[in-house]
């Protein structure tokens, strides 16, 4: 382990192109430096290299269960509360994924309580109802429409919560299966 503030320093050697010649010398190494753990870029955004912190970061996470007029994500909030976070014994979920990839230092919390406007949530899944159909409609289009009736619904979004989790019913249009948003930490996902 390095001392605290200090860089490690990798050597990379470029490979020639071409035809070998035994007569040349190799070409001088290129130096890369590695950082010890999470530095700022140019763009003022955070850069993670490979650090191992002694804080444990608990991540609020809200999972939204999304019916429609004609489909619906999963048969129960129980089924999804359960893929996401293991609440009923699934050892292969969302939560165990996050806290086995960062070696236990994120751990993705249900969200158990009420909200802001009052709303009970527990085991970290809330179940919203959009008036409209899903089937080949785009999948944009749905995300502001959860989006709009969530706010309604529960208030501020990213002051209650550190990740939210549309879980859109399938058939939705577009080729996607998951994707992230800033700075509401939406995350969306196909479920079915």
């Amino acid at each position: 382990m390095l001392p605290p503030g200090e860089n490690l320093k990798l050597s990379k050697m470029k490979k020639p192109h071409g035809p070998a010649n035994n007569d040349s010398p190799p070409p001088p190494p290129q130096e890369v430096e590695v950082g010890t753990g999470v530095e700022d870029n140019q763009r003022g955004r955070r850069d993670l290299q490979f650090s191992r912190s002694n804080s444990i970061k608990q991540r609020r996470v809200l999972a939204v269960r999304v019916r429609a007029s004609d489909a619906e994500t999963t048969p129960s909030a129980g089924v999804l509360s359960d893929k996401v976070f293991g609440t009923y014994g699934d050892t292969s979920n969302l939560r165990e994924r996050f806290a086995t990839c960062s070696y236990g230092e994120t751990q993705m919390i249900p969200f158990n309580g009420r909200t802001r406007t009052g709303v009970s949530i527990s085991n970290g899944v809330y179940s919203v109802t959009i008036n409209r159909r899903v089937r080949g409609v785009d999948e944009g289009i749905i995300r502001d429409a959860v989006t709009e009736v969530l706010s309604r619904e529960l208030g501020d979004l990213p002051s209650q919560f550190d990740h939210v989790m549309l879980c859109l019913p399938p058939q939705t249009s577009g080729d996607w299966i998951g994707y992230g948003m800033y700075p509401l930490s939406c995350r969306l996902f196909t479920v079915g």
